[in-house]
């Protein structure tokens, strides 16, 4: 860390003039300094802005009876804690600006001197008194405690990073630990070691407990006491004891004062212990008294024995960001970033003490991303308390977007991962979830953290593809459970959760749509509409307002209450304000401030589709939350009369029973308007009030429950009630229910007239069937039968046919209602030899049924051959068809035939060429079964077909002329074939000439005429020589035993290497020799002569 001297604040005098006590606030913005009892209030820039003096505890005692010994400010740097050796410490109230009065607003009287003092994050102030004991005050209840009693002098105060533990020296170099709140670090209250000397100077940071004192040493010991590192200047004599220290925010970098030096000690990680850098030494400056260390971590001070106040500036590196931010690195966790043109600063930290390795401004300039080996850090540099760092490991391809003021979304590696900034007090882990999604786009992802104070509201809209919607709740402990997914058919461009998250808009067109910010109000344009949904539940109600341009932005104005929109037209731009009293219904309902969304909708005047869908839906939340008052205006305004009505009776009667709404009365009433009629019943009976249940009922004409109450609480008028009901029943021609009412009361021939007269005499026929006594009466069954048959009810005349052993007219009837089954049934006992007709007239229903398979059992029953056939194929049960065929004896019958081809086209169809060539022989078309396996390529089968049924002219010109065709098309190998199936072994051999297949000429000259081969490849080789094909030549003189022709052919082509090489190999010696002599003759001379001894031929 550098350290460089910044100014000098206080000036130094000649003699003792000590400064007990220096703090800064923790908004860094004012600095404390106490010379000779008076407090100095410094500015941020180190100017003196104000000062008052202290007091003693009591006046009497003068202004020389005490010191000040230390002093802190409050967490939010509004008040000043002060300790005094008269035993007490004052709480000043300084205020927010300079000029503010100065006011005492607690003091803690002790029984000892006040030798230290802190003031924690939690409101606590904590102090060490000269007795051993360390208390705690509490500034509202102007009360102080004991926390713990060390018995020995205080002589040193600090806490932790954090500051939520304290750590106490006393004089007998005892250091002592107390756990304010537990973080979880297994760390316990009481002794921690015992130092050698009084530890005067006493720091605890991030990565040890340091200690110097009168032994001129610097001790770093661990949490549980342990000696990590000891730094000895005993042995310097310039040096003295160790009076004061201090670290800096982070933990990371300490700051010893000794006389005249100042030593400084930094934690290097990578080797896990501190380093001590370059020692400060400043001349005359004597004992150092107290220092203090800012809390961005930019700058420390130091005071002296003589007055003087020294301001230090501190840094690790520094850098310029977009020329419009400075970067400071105050440490290896602390970054402090300030903005050039407005000088505010902001400090990015790693709470968990990682290297800060990167920092970058995103956002439109108003975040801050840190990166340090293990996590990532944000923060927003317009409201520092919105910061947070979580757990990362960092690819360098992250993408950041800060469009949610709420989270910050980061894209990497197919994830989407939402960060929560964390409010002012709270650490942890903030990653809210990780989804995968390759949808990256901020208008495909909406995001509602706790918006509308609603807590523990924590969700997320995103696309799990191109047509649905998964929408995720952040609050699961589960992880981001899916509570819902909305599928689409379109692609889907946009979506938003409305703040409340009970809403989800999604678009799949390229149309404009706005959420109107701390409403449900939809606002969409449409060409030249602009299109306003003031009531999100009522989509069909909508306002539209025509508009020039294009909507741009939807603004609100707190103070007037009021809400535009704002449109460009080529340039031009014009507002249109909106309802603003239907935009603040919707927020007077959020807050169930139903007689504000009376007035806003009062205000309105208006009775248009979206008034009364806004009155609707007062009305039902007003209900709801037992506003009943309201609830009946809300209908009265929506003109639903007969709610209205009902509500304002209800009221009524509240009001006659003295506003009591939990009447049994009112209760009932409310019951019955809700339509739980049962529960009103319950409301009413267990109150005895028997008649009010009965009548309720009979108002609403529930006549059954009526009787059933009346007879379950033996009421004396249950019988008049049955009577008045049947009459009643009767006058309103409701004459089927009077004849269930007799049907209950087991009057059953009046309920058979009375259902007859109804015409429902299935009904009558039922009660018939289940009365022995009345199926005796043979008209009553003739009646009701008949009936039955008029209805079209045969089936059920058939069964009463049958009961009564009328089976003739039971048949008939069966046979006209298509209930075969029961007609086959009956006639199997009956009549049989009337089976095999029903059976027929079966299978005709069901194939008329398309129900084919069933259909081919009833005809095969029935004897019906050929239409078992004809179903089987209409049904596609082709094999089941040619079974059928097959045991078919009438080989005249036309229809044998005809089918037998139909079945042949379809197995040929399907490549069942065996099915197919039968079925195509037993129809007589053996010509169709060549053609069949003509096109199949299967020229066997076909030769064999054709030989069998065709003679051999016929044959031999049919694939003469298919092979011509085949080779036409260069299907040489099928063509082949062909030839040599009608033994034309010459036309095959000429086909290959033709082509100039060599090989296949000599494979079939060498297989059908053995004895010409040698004069096949000799034609061939002159061929090939002819069209100057050597190599493939020589090949075929070689194979013809020619080899003297190859040779022949290479001395003439004057290529005698190719010629000598034949004549060695297939020659002999002798005629090797003499190719060499030509060869060296054609040389001549030297070369000659030369070559014959290259090739040992010279003798």
């Amino acid at each position: 860390m550098q350290v460089k001297f910044l100014k000098q604040i206080s000036d130094s005098i000649t003699g003792e003039a000590q400064i007990s006590a220096i703090c800064f606030s923790p908004n860094g913005q004012k600095f404390a300094i106490c010379i000779d009892r008076v407090v100095q209030l410094y500015d941020e820039t180190g100017e003196l802005r104000d000062r008052f003096a202290t007091k003693p505890i009591d006046s009497k005692y003068g202004r020389q009876s005490y010191v000040v010994t230390a002093m802190d400010f409050s967490p939010e740097s509004t008040q000043l804690a002060v300790a005094q050796s008269d035993n007490i410490v004052f709480v000043y109230k300084l205020g927010v600006d300079w000029n503010e009065k100065k006011s005492i607003v607690a003091k803690f009287v002790q029984s000892a001197h006040v030798t230290s003092l802190l003031w924690l994050p939690d409101g606590q102030i904590i102090f060490g008194l000269a007795d051993g004991k360390i208390r705690s005050g509490n500034v509202k209840k102007n009360k102080s405690h004991t926390l713990f009693t060390a018995e020995q002098y205080t002589v040193a105060l600090t806490t932790n990073v954090s500051r939520k533990a304290i750590l106490s020296g006393h004089a007998d170099g005892s250091i002592c630990r107390f756990i304010i709140e537990d973080e979880g670090t297994g760390d316990k209250s009481g002794l921690v070691v015992r130092h050698s000397c009084p530890p005067c100077a006493l720091i605890w940071s991030a990565h040890g407990i340091l200690v110097g004192g009168c032994d001129r040493r610097v001790v770093v010991y661990s949490k549980d006491g342990k000696i990590l590192q000891q730094f000895d200047y005993s042995r310097e004599p310039q040096e003295r004891e160790f009076s004061t220290g201090i670290c800096n925010p982070t933990g990371q970098e300490c700051v010893f004062g000794s006389y005249d030096h100042i030593r400084l000690y930094s934690y290097q990680p990578r080797k896990g212990m501190f380093d001590e850098a370059p020692m400060k030494e400043i001349k005359n400056m004597y004992t150092v008294t107290a220092m203090a260390w800012r809390s961005d971590g930019a700058r420390f001070a130091v005071a002296n024995l003589t007055g003087g106040t020294f301001l230090f500036n501190c840094s690790l590196k520094k850098s310029s960001m977009k020329g419009k931010y400075a970067i400071n690195f105050v440490s290896l966790s602390q970054v402090l970033i300030e903005n050039k043109s407005t000088g505010k600063r902001t400090d990015l930290v790693s709470r968990n003490g990682f290297e800060i390795v990167d920092v970058k401004i995103m956002g439109r300039d108003r975040y801050a991303v840190g990166y340090t080996t293990h996590t990532l850090l944000l923060v927003d540099l317009e409201d520092e308390k919105r910061r947070c760092e979580v757990h990362w490991q960092s690819a360098g391809d992250e993408k950041f977007s800060f469009d949610n003021e709420n989270v910050c979304m980061i894209f990497a590696n197919g994830e989407l991962t939402l960060i929560e900034y964390t409010p002012s007090g709270r650490h942890g882990d903030n990653i809210l979830c990780s989804v995968r999604t390759e949808f990256l786009s901020p208008n495909l992802i909406s995001v509602r953290v706790e918006e509308r104070n609603l807590q523990g509201n924590k969700k997320m809209a995103y696309l799990l593809d191109s047509r649905t919607i998964g929408i995720v709740d952040l609050m699961s402990t589960s992880g981001a459970a899916v509570i819902d997914q909305v599928n689409h058919d379109a692609n889907i461009n946009w979506l938003a959760l409305n703040e409340t998250s009970r809403y989800l808009l999604f678009r799949d067109k390229n149309l404009k749509l706005y959420l109107i910010p701390d409403s449900d109000v939809v606002v969409g344009q449409s060409q030249d509409n602009l299109s306003v949904w003031y009531n999100i539940e009522h989509h069909e109600s909508c306002d539209i307002k025509p508009i020039k341009g294009d909507v741009i932005e939807i603004s609100k104005d707190p103070s007037k209450n009021r809400t535009y929109v704002k449109l460009n037209d080529n340039g031009v731009q014009s507002t249109i304000e909106l309802d603003s009293n239907k935009i603040e219904f919707n927020t007077a309902i959020n807050d169930e401030d139903f007689r504000r969304a009376v007035a806003y909708l009062d205000a309105c005047g208006s009775s248009d589709e979206t008034s009364n869908a806004l009155w609707d839906t007062l009305a039902r939340l007003a209900y709801e939350k037992q506003e009943y008052i309201i609830a009946e205006q809300a209908y009265t305004a929506t003109r639903q009369m007969a709610k209205a009505r009902f509500l304002h009776s209800i009221n009524q009667l509240a009001r006659e029973k003295k506003g009591a709404y939990e009447h049994y009365e009112v209760r009932a009433k409310l019951a019955i308007f809700e339509r739980h009629l049962k529960t009103a019943e319950s409301i009413y009976l267990e109150n005895g009030d028997v008649d009010k249940a009965i009548d309720m009922y009979r108002s609403m004409h529930h006549w059954d429950e009526a009787i059933a109450v009346a007879d379950r609480k033996r009421h004396p008028q249950a019988d008049e009630l049955r009577s008045t009901y049947y009459k009643w029943l009767i006058d309103t021609k409701q004459v089927a229910r009077a004849a269930d009412w007799k049907l209950k009361q087991h009057e059953d021939e009046e309920a058979i007239a009375l259902y007859m007269q109804a015409n429902l005499p299935s009904k009558s026929a039922q009660i018939l069937m289940q009365s022995p006594q009345l199926m005796r009466d043979s008209d009553l069954v003739t009646r009701i039968a008949v009936n039955l048959v008029k209805a079209n009810m045969c089936e059920l005349a058939g069964d009463l046919y049958e009961h009564v052993q009328e089976f003739p007219k039971a048949l008939s009837c069966y046979e006209a209602g298509k209930c075969f089954r029961k007609a086959v049934k009956l006639a199997r006992k009956t009549t049989p030899k009337d089976v095999v007709a029903l059976e027929s007239k079966w299978g005709d229903y069901m194939a008329e049924q398309m129900q084919y398979l069933e259909a081919v059992t009833h005809f095969i029953e029935a004897g019906e051959n050929m239409k078992a056939v004809q179903a089987a194929i209409h049904g596609r049960q082709w094999s089941r068809a040619l079974e059928i065929l097959e045991q078919q004896r009438d080989d005249n019958n036309p229809d044998v035939a005809k089918y037998y081809k139909q079945l042949a086209h379809h197995f040929a169809q399907v490549q069942e060429f065996d099915k197919a060539e039968r079925c195509y022989l037993k129809a007589q078309c053996p010509g169709e079964s060549v053609e069949m396996y003509n096109r199949a390529a299967k020229w066997e089968q076909a030769f064999r077909l054709a030989k069998q049924y065709m003679n051999k002219d016929e044959v031999t010109k049919l694939y003469s002329s298919q092979a011509k065709e085949l080779e036409a098309k260069g299907r040489y190998k099928e063509a082949e074939k062909l030839y040599i199936t009608i033994n034309d072994n010459a036309a095959a051999i000429l086909m290959y000439k033709r082509t100039k297949n060599y090989d296949a000429l000599i494979r079939l000259v060498r297989q059908y005429y053995p004895d010409k081969m040698k004069d096949t490849e000799i034609t061939i080789a002159k061929e090939l020589e002819q069209e100057k094909r050597y190599k493939e030549a020589e090949i075929h003189y070689v194979q013809a035993g020619d080899w003297k022709s190859a040779a022949n052919m290479y001395r003439l082509l004057d290529n005698w290497d190719d010629a000598y090489r034949i004549a060695r190999q297939h020659g002999g010696p002798v005629p090797a020799q003499q190719v060499a002599f030509f060869w060296a003759k054609k040389l001549g001379g030297d070369a000659g002569v030369k070559l014959l001894n290259k090739l040992g031929h010279a003798e």
